[in-house]
Protein backbone atom coordinates (compact mmCIF):
# COMPACT_ATOMS: atom_id res chain seq x y z
CA UNK A 1 0.00 0.00 0.00
CA UNK A 2 1.43 3.49 -0.87
CA UNK A 3 2.38 5.36 1.95
CA UNK A 4 0.35 8.17 1.33
CA UNK A 5 -2.68 6.42 1.38
CA UNK A 6 -1.55 4.19 4.21
CA UNK A 7 -1.42 7.33 6.38
CA UNK A 8 -4.59 8.76 5.34
CA UNK A 9 -6.31 5.62 6.13
CA UNK A 10 -4.51 5.41 9.57
CA UNK A 11 -5.65 8.95 9.97
CA UNK A 12 -9.52 7.97 9.69
CA UNK A 13 -8.73 4.94 11.89
CA UNK A 14 -7.41 7.25 14.39
CA UNK A 15 -10.00 9.79 14.39
CA UNK A 16 -12.77 6.65 14.54
CA UNK A 17 -11.31 5.70 17.46
CA UNK A 18 -11.73 9.63 19.38
CA UNK A 19 -15.09 9.78 18.18
CA UNK A 20 -15.73 6.12 19.62
CA UNK A 21 -13.88 7.49 23.16
CA UNK A 22 -16.54 4.69 24.73
CA UNK A 23 -14.37 1.83 23.33
CA UNK A 24 -11.05 3.48 25.55
CA UNK A 25 -10.91 3.69 29.41
CA UNK A 26 -10.16 7.11 29.72
CA UNK A 27 -8.80 5.79 32.96
CA UNK A 28 -7.06 3.21 33.51
CA UNK A 29 -3.56 3.85 34.40
CA UNK A 30 -1.99 1.73 37.11
CA UNK A 31 -5.54 -0.29 37.69
CA UNK A 32 -4.84 -2.77 39.35
CA UNK A 33 -8.51 -4.87 40.17
CA UNK A 34 -6.42 -7.82 40.80
CA UNK A 35 -4.40 -7.20 43.92
CA UNK A 36 -6.31 -10.16 45.83
CA UNK A 37 -3.18 -12.20 45.96
CA UNK A 38 -1.27 -14.48 48.99
CA UNK A 39 2.59 -15.37 49.18
CA UNK A 40 2.77 -18.68 48.97
CA UNK A 41 6.40 -19.57 48.35
CA UNK A 42 9.64 -17.41 48.77
CA UNK A 43 12.89 -18.95 46.60
CA UNK A 44 15.90 -16.87 45.60
CA UNK A 45 14.38 -13.50 45.53
CA UNK A 46 11.04 -14.45 43.94
CA UNK A 47 7.98 -14.17 45.17
CA UNK A 48 5.11 -16.32 44.39
CA UNK A 49 1.38 -15.47 44.88
CA UNK A 50 -1.48 -16.97 44.42
CA UNK A 51 -4.81 -14.88 42.99
CA UNK A 52 -8.19 -15.52 42.86
CA UNK A 53 -9.50 -16.47 39.53
CA UNK A 54 -6.43 -18.14 38.49
CA UNK A 55 -6.10 -21.52 39.03
CA UNK A 56 -3.37 -22.90 36.54
CA UNK A 57 -0.89 -19.82 37.57
CA UNK A 58 0.81 -17.59 40.39
CA UNK A 59 1.87 -14.39 40.13
CA UNK A 60 5.48 -14.37 40.21
CA UNK A 61 7.67 -10.92 41.32
CA UNK A 62 11.32 -10.32 41.14
CA UNK A 63 13.49 -7.46 41.68
CA UNK A 64 14.72 -5.40 39.56
CA UNK A 65 18.92 -5.84 39.75
CA UNK A 66 19.64 -2.14 37.59
CA UNK A 67 17.35 0.06 39.48
CA UNK A 68 14.74 0.49 42.59
CA UNK A 69 11.62 -1.89 42.43
CA UNK A 70 9.88 -4.94 41.25
CA UNK A 71 8.87 -6.67 38.09
CA UNK A 72 5.97 -8.81 38.41
CA UNK A 73 3.91 -11.18 35.60
CA UNK A 74 1.82 -14.91 35.46
CA UNK A 75 3.80 -17.39 35.70
CA UNK A 76 2.07 -20.79 34.65
CA UNK A 77 1.94 -24.20 36.49
CA UNK A 78 1.90 -27.18 34.27
CA UNK A 79 4.41 -29.53 35.38
CA UNK A 80 4.24 -31.43 31.76
CA UNK A 81 6.33 -28.54 30.01
CA UNK A 82 9.46 -30.13 28.61
CA UNK A 83 12.28 -27.75 30.06
CA UNK A 84 11.31 -24.74 27.43
CA UNK A 85 9.24 -21.09 28.73
CA UNK A 86 8.07 -18.81 26.83
CA UNK A 87 8.07 -14.70 27.59
CA UNK A 88 4.79 -13.76 26.14
CA UNK A 89 4.25 -9.78 25.36
CA UNK A 90 0.62 -8.65 24.95
CA UNK A 91 0.14 -5.29 23.53
CA UNK A 92 -0.64 -2.00 24.80
CA UNK A 93 -3.44 -2.23 27.84
CA UNK A 94 -5.52 0.97 25.37
CA UNK A 95 -8.71 -1.09 25.67
CA UNK A 96 -8.25 -2.81 28.89
CA UNK A 97 -10.01 -1.69 31.82
CA UNK A 98 -7.62 -3.14 34.26
CA UNK A 99 -4.91 -1.76 32.60
CA UNK A 100 -1.44 -3.54 32.17
CA UNK A 101 -2.08 -6.43 34.93
CA UNK A 102 -5.49 -6.50 33.65
CA UNK A 103 -4.22 -7.09 29.97
CA UNK A 104 -1.49 -9.37 31.56
CA UNK A 105 -4.12 -11.61 32.77
CA UNK A 106 -6.33 -12.02 29.82
CA UNK A 107 -3.54 -13.17 27.90
CA UNK A 108 -2.60 -15.60 30.05
CA UNK A 109 -6.26 -17.32 30.71
CA UNK A 110 -7.24 -17.06 26.64
CA UNK A 111 -4.04 -17.31 24.79
CA UNK A 112 -1.52 -18.91 26.98
CA UNK A 113 -3.21 -22.47 27.19
CA UNK A 114 -2.55 -22.26 23.57
CA UNK A 115 1.12 -22.78 24.33
CA UNK A 116 0.74 -24.26 27.62
CA UNK A 117 -1.09 -27.27 25.80
CA UNK A 118 2.41 -28.17 23.30
CA UNK A 119 4.26 -28.68 26.45
CA UNK A 120 5.54 -25.00 27.05
CA UNK A 121 6.02 -23.33 30.13
CA UNK A 122 4.43 -19.43 29.91
CA UNK A 123 5.29 -16.22 31.48
CA UNK A 124 3.05 -12.91 31.01
CA UNK A 125 5.72 -10.27 33.02
CA UNK A 126 3.81 -7.02 32.75
CA UNK A 127 6.46 -4.48 31.72
CA UNK A 128 6.08 -0.78 31.98
CA UNK A 129 3.84 1.47 30.02
CA UNK A 130 2.66 4.88 31.05
CA UNK A 131 5.69 7.35 32.12
CA UNK A 132 7.71 5.22 29.62
CA UNK A 133 8.83 5.48 25.77
CA UNK A 134 8.45 2.33 23.78
CA UNK A 135 12.02 0.72 24.02
CA UNK A 136 13.14 2.17 27.44
CA UNK A 137 11.56 1.54 31.14
CA UNK A 138 9.68 -1.40 29.19
CA UNK A 139 12.57 -3.01 27.47
CA UNK A 140 14.45 -2.53 30.62
CA UNK A 141 11.85 -4.65 32.62
CA UNK A 142 12.04 -7.38 29.68
CA UNK A 143 15.68 -7.76 30.18
CA UNK A 144 15.59 -7.78 34.06
CA UNK A 145 12.90 -10.83 32.75
CA UNK A 146 15.72 -12.23 31.01
CA UNK A 147 18.32 -11.75 33.21
CA UNK A 148 16.33 -13.39 36.16
CA UNK A 149 16.14 -16.43 34.00
CA UNK A 150 19.80 -16.88 33.37
CA UNK A 151 20.37 -15.68 36.86
CA UNK A 152 18.50 -18.44 38.53
CA UNK A 153 14.79 -18.57 36.83
CA UNK A 154 16.09 -21.42 34.79
CA UNK A 155 17.23 -23.61 37.95
CA UNK A 156 14.11 -22.62 39.48
CA UNK A 157 11.76 -23.41 37.15
CA UNK A 158 13.75 -26.21 35.41
CA UNK A 159 14.09 -24.53 32.17
CA UNK A 160 16.90 -24.82 29.65
CA UNK A 161 14.95 -23.10 27.09
CA UNK A 162 14.08 -19.33 26.36
CA UNK A 163 11.58 -18.40 23.89
CA UNK A 164 9.82 -14.72 23.24
CA UNK A 165 6.55 -14.30 22.27
CA UNK A 166 5.72 -10.04 20.98
CA UNK A 167 2.10 -8.81 20.13
CA UNK A 168 1.56 -5.22 18.89
CA UNK A 169 3.85 -3.04 21.39
CA UNK A 170 5.12 -6.66 23.01
CA UNK A 171 6.61 -7.00 18.84
CA UNK A 172 8.41 -4.28 19.59
CA UNK A 173 9.88 -5.48 23.26
CA UNK A 174 10.60 -8.56 21.63
CA UNK A 175 12.83 -7.52 18.82
CA UNK A 176 14.76 -4.83 20.40
CA UNK A 177 15.42 -7.35 23.44
CA UNK A 178 16.57 -9.51 20.29
CA UNK A 179 19.50 -7.16 19.96
CA UNK A 180 20.77 -7.37 23.42
CA UNK A 181 20.15 -10.33 24.89
CA UNK A 182 20.33 -13.88 23.04
CA UNK A 183 17.50 -16.67 23.55
CA UNK A 184 16.63 -19.92 21.64
CA UNK A 185 14.25 -18.22 18.98
CA UNK A 186 11.67 -14.99 18.54
CA UNK A 187 8.32 -14.40 17.36
CA UNK A 188 6.81 -11.14 16.34
CA UNK A 189 3.29 -10.37 15.30
CA UNK A 190 1.72 -7.19 14.10
CA UNK A 191 4.23 -4.63 15.05
CA UNK A 192 6.87 -2.21 14.22
CA UNK A 193 10.15 -2.19 13.20
CA UNK A 194 10.51 1.10 11.58
CA UNK A 195 9.41 4.57 13.57
CA UNK A 196 8.38 5.97 9.94
CA UNK A 197 4.69 5.73 10.95
CA UNK A 198 5.42 7.79 14.04
CA UNK A 199 7.19 10.49 12.30
CA UNK A 200 4.63 10.79 9.69
CA UNK A 201 1.64 10.85 12.21
CA UNK A 202 3.30 12.81 14.69
CA UNK A 203 1.11 15.80 14.54
CA UNK A 204 -1.82 13.65 14.92
CA UNK A 205 -0.53 11.34 17.14
CA UNK A 206 0.40 13.95 19.91
CA UNK A 207 -3.00 15.32 19.12
CA UNK A 208 -4.39 11.92 19.98
CA UNK A 209 -2.15 11.13 23.11
CA UNK A 210 -3.77 14.39 24.68
CA UNK A 211 -7.36 12.80 24.93
CA UNK A 212 -6.60 10.61 26.59
CA UNK A 213 -3.69 10.80 29.57
CA UNK A 214 -4.71 8.40 31.88
CA UNK A 215 -5.07 5.55 29.44
CA UNK A 216 -1.89 3.82 29.93
CA UNK A 217 -1.48 2.46 26.19
CA UNK A 218 -2.16 6.03 25.02
CA UNK A 219 -0.27 8.03 27.41
CA UNK A 220 3.26 5.45 26.48
CA UNK A 221 2.06 6.47 23.02
CA UNK A 222 2.51 10.51 24.20
CA UNK A 223 5.98 9.69 26.22
CA UNK A 224 7.12 8.35 23.13
CA UNK A 225 6.56 11.22 20.82
CA UNK A 226 8.07 13.31 24.11
CA UNK A 227 10.87 11.10 24.69
CA UNK A 228 12.14 10.95 20.97
CA UNK A 229 11.07 14.30 19.93
CA UNK A 230 9.77 15.75 16.56
CA UNK A 231 9.79 13.89 13.50
CA UNK A 232 13.66 15.36 12.70
CA UNK A 233 15.24 13.97 15.86
CA UNK A 234 17.93 10.97 15.30
CA UNK A 235 16.80 9.74 18.50
CA UNK A 236 14.36 7.96 16.59
CA UNK A 237 17.17 5.66 14.81
CA UNK A 238 17.15 3.69 18.10
CA UNK A 239 13.67 2.03 17.01
CA UNK A 240 14.98 1.21 13.43
CA UNK A 241 15.67 -2.25 13.68
CA UNK A 242 15.29 -2.49 9.76
CA UNK A 243 19.45 -0.56 10.12
CA UNK A 244 20.20 -2.43 13.05
CA UNK A 245 20.05 -6.33 11.59
CA UNK A 246 24.03 -7.30 12.42
CA UNK A 247 22.87 -7.03 15.82
CA UNK A 248 20.27 -9.66 15.96
CA UNK A 249 21.27 -12.65 18.23
CA UNK A 250 18.21 -15.41 17.89
CA UNK A 251 16.51 -16.75 14.67
CA UNK A 252 13.13 -14.47 14.55
CA UNK A 253 9.63 -15.25 12.73
CA UNK A 254 7.64 -12.48 11.94
CA UNK A 255 3.51 -12.52 11.21
CA UNK A 256 2.09 -9.34 9.90
CA UNK A 257 -1.81 -9.00 8.66
CA UNK A 258 -1.61 -7.49 5.69
CA UNK A 259 -5.02 -5.63 6.32
CA UNK A 260 -2.82 -4.08 9.49
CA UNK A 261 -4.06 -0.27 9.65
CA UNK A 262 -2.71 0.35 13.14
CA UNK A 263 1.05 -0.98 12.27
CA UNK A 264 0.91 -1.21 8.56
CA UNK A 265 2.83 -3.68 7.09
CA UNK A 266 5.33 -1.70 5.64
CA UNK A 267 7.45 -2.15 8.61
CA UNK A 268 7.60 -5.66 7.83
CA UNK A 269 8.40 -5.55 4.36
CA UNK A 270 10.90 -3.27 4.64
CA UNK A 271 12.71 -5.24 7.18
CA UNK A 272 12.53 -8.51 4.90
CA UNK A 273 13.79 -6.46 2.06
CA UNK A 274 16.99 -5.21 3.95
CA UNK A 275 17.13 -9.09 5.05
CA UNK A 276 17.39 -10.37 1.93
CA UNK A 277 19.36 -8.31 0.60
CA UNK A 278 22.09 -8.34 2.99
CA UNK A 279 22.50 -12.49 3.26
CA UNK A 280 22.42 -11.93 -0.88
CA UNK A 281 25.77 -9.93 0.12
CA UNK A 282 26.90 -12.92 2.06
CA UNK A 283 26.13 -11.46 5.55
CA UNK A 284 26.21 -13.81 8.44
CA UNK A 285 22.70 -13.15 9.64
CA UNK A 286 20.07 -15.02 12.08
CA UNK A 287 17.26 -16.99 10.71
CA UNK A 288 14.64 -14.97 9.38
CA UNK A 289 11.37 -15.82 8.56
CA UNK A 290 8.26 -13.67 7.27
CA UNK A 291 4.61 -14.81 6.84
CA UNK A 292 2.05 -12.58 5.84
CA UNK A 293 -1.85 -13.19 6.21
CA UNK A 294 -5.15 -11.56 5.29
CA UNK A 295 -5.94 -10.06 8.85
CA UNK A 296 -6.23 -7.03 10.49
CA UNK A 297 -4.01 -6.10 13.35
CA UNK A 298 -5.53 -8.15 16.42
CA UNK A 299 -7.05 -11.34 14.28
CA UNK A 300 -3.70 -13.18 13.76
CA UNK A 301 -3.20 -13.52 17.44
CA UNK A 302 -6.31 -15.62 18.21
CA UNK A 303 -6.17 -17.43 14.97
CA UNK A 304 -5.01 -21.54 14.98
CA UNK A 305 -3.65 -21.33 11.75
CA UNK A 306 -1.34 -18.75 13.29
CA UNK A 307 -0.64 -20.04 16.65
CA UNK A 308 0.03 -23.50 15.05
CA UNK A 309 2.86 -21.73 13.30
CA UNK A 310 4.01 -20.15 16.08
CA UNK A 311 4.49 -23.40 17.81
CA UNK A 312 6.00 -25.20 15.11
CA UNK A 313 8.84 -22.39 14.86
CA UNK A 314 9.69 -22.86 18.52
CA UNK A 315 9.52 -26.51 18.41
CA UNK A 316 12.35 -26.52 15.37
CA UNK A 317 14.86 -24.74 18.12
CA UNK A 318 13.88 -27.07 21.48
CA UNK A 319 15.83 -30.28 21.32
CA UNK A 320 12.73 -31.52 23.60
CA UNK A 321 10.23 -31.00 21.28
CA UNK A 322 10.00 -34.48 20.07
CA UNK A 323 10.31 -36.31 23.50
Amino acid sequence: MPTFLFSIISCLVSLTICIGCQWIPPVNVEANTFADRVIVDILDGAVFYSEKGIDDGLWLEIERINEPGIVGGYISQNNNHRGALIILLNGASTYEPGGAEGRARVFHQYFGPFFRNAGYLTWFPVVRECGTAYGQGDLADLIEAIDWMERSGKVLLEVNHIYIFGYSTGWTLATLANRRRRVDAVVSISGITQPDQFKTMWSLYSFISQLFPHNTGVCQLRSTLEYYGPPESPTWEYLDSVNHLDEFLAPMLFIHGTDDYIFGIDNTLALEHRYREQIAQGEALPQMEFMYFPFGHSIPVSNPEVIELIIEFFDRFNPMADK
